[in-house]
This record gives C-alpha cells, sequence and structure tokens, in this order.
C-alpha cells in the first residue's frame, strides 16, 4: 500500500472535519500526517503524525532557515522517508504555495487542495498570487470543491488538465433524519458557521426581523463564534430580538448534529466579504441535506450545485434581505413541503457528496498521479 503523507497547517481546526473524512475514509493509501500545530487529537485522532512543535525553538529557527535555502527540512524529511511517503497533499493553497520547495527537494508529486479564501481572497496578494504562479507550474494536480471553483483555478493560472473537481464528502452514517419530523407550534430556524463575514448572518437577522411580529411561534438559533460576533449582536438587539434570536458558542464538530435535531429549517445567507472572501461549499449545508432539512441560501460560489431552487431549498441572491424572508415566509406557511425538500436533499446528497466515494475518488486521483511521474 502507497503511502500519501496530508501536509495541514494545523491538525485539525474544529471546522476542518472534511480533511479528517478525506484522511480516515482512504482505504487504498496509508495516510500520515505533518503540520505544525496538533489541535484537537481526542476528536481528530491519527496514528502516525509528524509536529514542529515537538523542535526546540532553536531546532525550528535553523531548520526554516536550511529549508528557505535548500528546500530541506531535516526532522520532516526524516519523517517522511522513514514512513516511505510516495505522494504530498497539501490542504489549502496557502500552505500548498509554501511547500514546492519540499516537494523539489524530495522529489516527490505534490497536490494542493483548495477550499474558499485560498482562491478567492488570496489572490489579490500579489505576493501570495507570485508564489501561487510557481505552484502552478510545479504542483503535480490542483483539487477544488466544484466546477465553478474549476473554472477560478484555470483563470488563475492553473492548467486545466491539472485540476480535478473533488467534492467534499458527508459521512452518511452519522447524518441522517431521524425520521418522520414532529411539526411543533413553533418554526425554528438555524445558521451554524463561524461567525465571519462571508457567512452574511446580519442579513439573516435582519430578514427574521421582518417576519417575527407576524409570526411570533419562529425562533432563530445562531450557533457559532468568530470575529463578527460583536456586529450580530449589535444586530439583534437594535433590532429588539433578544428574546427571539439565540446566540450560542459551537464548543465541538459534535454539536452540529444536537442543534440540526432541534432545527426545522437551515439559513446559510452567504456573500462575498469585502476582501473578496467566497465560500468554497460550505460543509453545514450537505451535513443539513443529509440530515432531511430544507435549505434557504444564496446565489454565492458553488452554492447552486449543492442546493437545488425550488427542489431541495431555495437561493436568492446575495445580500437580498426582502427575498431572504420571503422564502422564509413561504416555508413557514407551507411545512408540508419540508419532508419532500428533506428527502429531495437526502438523495443528492447520497448521490454526489458521500464521504465514502469522495474518498475513493481521491484514491483513483493519487493513482493517476503517481502514474504519471
Amino acid at each position: 500500500m502507497n503511502t500519501v503523507a496530508f501536509l495541514v497547517q494545523n491538525h485539525l481546526p474544529y471546522s476542518e472535519p472534511y480533511i479528517y473524512s478525506q484522511m480516515v475514509n482512504q482505504s487504498r493509501y496509508q495516510v500520515v500526517v505533518a503540520t505544525k500545530q496538533v489541535l484537537n487529537r481526542e476528536i481528530y485522532p491519527c496514528e502516525r503524525i509528524w509536529s514542529e512543535e515537538e523542535l526546540s525553538g532553536v531546532q525550528r529557527y535553523l531548520s526554516r532557515i536550511n529549508y528557505a535555502l535548500t528546500g530541506n527540512y531535516p526532522a520532516l524529511v526524516e519523517f517522511l522517508q522513514v514512513n516511505q511517503v510516495r505522494l504530498l497533499h497539501a490542504h489549502f493553497g496557502f500552505w500548498g504555495v509554501e511547500l514546492t520547495g519540499l516537494a523539489r527537494y524530495l522529489n516527490l508529486p505534490l497536490l494542493t487542495s483548495f477550499y474558499g479564501v485560498d482562491i478567492s481572497a488570496l489572490p489579490r496578494i500579489w505576493t501570495y498570487r507570485r508564489k501561487l504562479k510557481r505552484l502552478w507550474e510545479r504542483g503535480a494536480g490542483f483539487l477544488v470543491l466544484s466546477n465553478q471553483m474549476k473554472q477560478v483555478a484555470i483563470d488563475l493560472g492553473a492548467a486545466a488538465d491539472k485540476v480535478h473537481v473533488l467534492r467534499i464528502g458527508v459521512d452518511l452514517n452519522r447524518f441522517k433524519s431521524p425520521g418522520q419530523k414532529v411539526f411543533s407550534e413553533r418554526v425554528r430556524f438555524l445558521v451554524c458557521s463561524r461567525l465571519v463575514e462571508k457567512k452574511g448572518i446580519c442579513y439573516a437577522v435582519e430578514a427574521f426581523a421582518r417576519l417575527s411580529q407576524r409570526y411570533p411561534e419562529i425562533e432563530l438559533k445562531i450557533v457559532g463564534d468568530g470575529p463578527q460576533k460583536p456586529a450580530i449582536l449589535k444586530k439583534i438587539t437594535e433590532l429588539g430580538l433578544q428574546e427571539r434570536v439565540s446566540l450560542i458558542p459551537l464548543m465541538g464538530q459534535h454539536e452540529v448534529i444536537k442543534y440540526l435535531e432541534q432545527s426545522d429549517i437551515l439559513l446559510y445567507p452567504s456573500v462575498t466579504a469585502d476582501n473578496g472572501d467566497q465560500e468554497g461549499t460550505p460543509v453545514t449545508i450537505m451535513e443539513a441535506m443529509a440530515f432531511g432539512l430544507p435549505v434557504i441560501s444564496s446565489y454565492h460560489a458553488a452554492i447552486n450545485e449543492v442546493v437545488l431552487d425550488g427542489v431541495s431549498g431555495y437561493l436568492v441572491a446575495e445580500r437580498d434581505v426582502m427575498g431572504l424572508a420571503e422564502k422564509m415566509e413561504l416555508l413557514i406557511n407551507h411545512p408540508q413541503v419540508w419532508a419532500e425538500m428533506g428527502e429531495q436533499g437526502r438523495a443528492y446528497i447520497e448521490l454526489n457528496y458521500s464521504a465514502v466515494k469522495q474518498a475513493e475518488q481521491l484514491a483513483e486521483i493519487y493513482d493517476q498521479v503517481l502514474k504519471d511521474q
């Protein structure tokens, strides 16, 4: 069995279960991990992992100088050679651009996965764009989440035959509907994401405010944390929604299921941030669909490749508060369509976003890269 090294900046933040899914569902390749820092080991256990934290401050300093000059980071190189790694797989473009020297030193093919900000906002920075050009030239292949993202990569200079669409996979056994939903008197909307600008959460709050007086039975839970929290709290207060909108920190990815179980409809009104940051394919949308919830989202990035408007949910233009409120009201008044939309969403995720199927497709890409070397 060939061995591939997952190269990640940190292993792993709560918000990156999709990387771990690629690892644990990989049956044809042995996976080892190299990282700067180990996070959440109890949630994302890994048998073979190397971390720069194991080195002293002096060792890290000298190794980084040596790497800058030669591409050789001695302790990392030793780990990769001892484990007989045949292929390097960097996660996120901002990490891939830093590892071309290592790939060249070891004479190993380098694959790089792009997830969103690394192919939307960061290319606006000329130093990153310069490094990206070198990655396009030296990289053996590039993995993107959607057809839309593939075109972006090509427009930025990647060779079309090197760009592969690998969708994020969902654990269909973990995320599944509990069965027939029992309607309650309340309609429970959920936002579950990092609290950052591109999630468009303030627009969800504004849309909810438009409906709150006419529909006293609706509620909104916002689950997550991040730099936009003060702005969201301020918006909730300004609109007098403190009793109707809850802002709850997400203690870990394992809690997502709990909040999906407590909800009827997912809101995910993503927008392009002022710095150009865009979504890849939001994991929570796919998890909610696998769970059988209808989704209201936006025509943003490749979300329309996941949520089919009028079939598994509804899509509106970015920042369209009125349109968002209209679709929310439509579902409030027609609870009988929730189950049908949920079934359609689940079937679509089973067909296109199964973690097991995506892991097998990744193995096929590995096969092709090694064959071409």
